[in-house]
């Protein structure tokens, strides 16, 4: 079971509805079957995810174990603490995700009107950009960080293809803050900025 960070609202698109809630619980129960749900209190009602799945929290022990039912019989599980999102502050939202497209992320179109955008990448990494109006409203003494603490790091299926997207990106007229090199760890690597000046790193392991 893993939990994360969250927000937003919800919408419905195309008949599919997309909810976004404050804090999510995700895991597999024993019948294999894979889920998500809020993270809610004991008192809060039943959350339907799937039209013919519904799913709750029924209690969490002070042993952190949580017993789950899902209409059809209970489960429990331990509760354990995974990486599990990377948030990234952003500026201008249509701006950040038209460059992320670049590197390949499927971001819904329309997104860039929205203050909140999470999409989960086909490796099961989940991304959201939060612009810096809501991360304010939720923090108002947050302030933007200089340097770079932490870099986004995107595997590529080659070392050519490292060299392609480097050159994508640049292309469209963003920043390179480093082109295309043979690392001595053994990887081709390129380093790129996105439009909040965050450092992607775009590498794929040099063959033999």
């Amino acid at each position: 079971v893993a939990n994360g960070r969250n927000g937003g609202n919800a919408s419905e698109k195309d008949g599919t509805r997309s909810v976004v809630l404050p804090l999510l619980l995700t895991g597999q129960s024993a019948d294999g079957q894979k889920f998500v749900m809020p993270m809610c209190n004991a008192n809060d009602p039943l959350v339907e995810l799937h039209p013919h799945r519904k799913i709750m929290i029924d209690l969490i022990d002070p042993d952190g174990n949580c017993n789950i039912s899902n209409g059809n019989g209970s489960w429990r599980t331990k509760m354990t603490i995974l990486p599990d999102m990377i948030g990234i502050v952003v500026e201008d939202m249509g701006r950040a995700l038209a460059f992320y497209r670049l590197l390949g992320l499927a971001v819904p179109e329309g997104a860039e009107h929205e203050p909140y955008v999470e999409l989960i990448t086909s490796n099961g990494y989940r991304i959201s950009w939060n612009t810096v109006e809501m991360t304010k409203g939720i923090d108002p003494g947050w302030e933007k960080s200089t340097g770079q603490g932490i870099s986004l790091a995107f595997l590529c299926g080659s070392p050519a293809e490292v060299d392609a997207v480097y050159e994508r990106i640049v292309n469209a007229g963003y920043t390179s803050y480093k082109g295309p090199w043979d690392a001595f760890w053994g990887q081709r690597y390129a380093i790129v900025e996105d439009p909040d000046g965050n450092h992607i790193d775009l590498f794929a392991p040099i063959s033999s």
